[in-house]
């Protein structure tokens, strides 16, 4: 049975407005770290995790480079009212080589801007449906580069 970190953040819906309560958010990434339980992530927790521990639990968009004081990581995340799937960009501090802060998180377009700045993209991304100011073609290349047609 995998773990999950979930990230107890308040997020408001980039299609409806409603906001998604940090108790109720279904906003949580599997297989991050290597504690064998889940982990509550809140803006501010320390986590004990690593870079490998990120390119397991994510797609690697491009790699953070030696000097990179923080990370960025895109997750996906339905709205408890509309259920419409989009993504959180979610900061994590570097803050030594076994631990990392969650520094912010924030709703966002798969937009050129947002996957220029991300390091990392959910596993989920096939959930994805094209939301305001996406960038579908990318969005649509990124799926043909991690997942292969018979997996979507």
């Amino acid at each position: 049975m995998s773990h999950v970190v979930r990230y107890y953040v308040d997020l408001t819906c980039s299609h409806c407005g409603s906001v998604n309560d940090r108790n109720r958010i279904r906003l949580y990434t599997s297989d991050l770290g290597q504690d064998p339980w889940d982990v509550e992530a809140t803006v501010g927790k320390l986590l004990e995790l690593d870079i490998r521990d990120f390119e397991d639990a994510f797609f690697t968009l491009r790699k953070p480079a030696d000097s990179d004081t923080s990370l960025v990581a895109l997750e996906s995340f339905g709205c408890v009212v509309c259920q419409t799937v989009q993504f959180a960009r979610l900061v994590f501090a570097h803050v030594d080589a076994d631990h990392y802060r969650l520094d912010s998180a924030s709703v966002v377009p798969l937009s050129d801007h947002t996957l220029d700045h991300a390091h990392f993209i959910s596993r989920k991304l096939h959930d994805w449906s094209p939301n305001p100011g996406d960038n579908v073609e990318r969005v649509e290349a990124l799926l043909d580069r991690f997942l292969p047609r018979d997996e979507r």
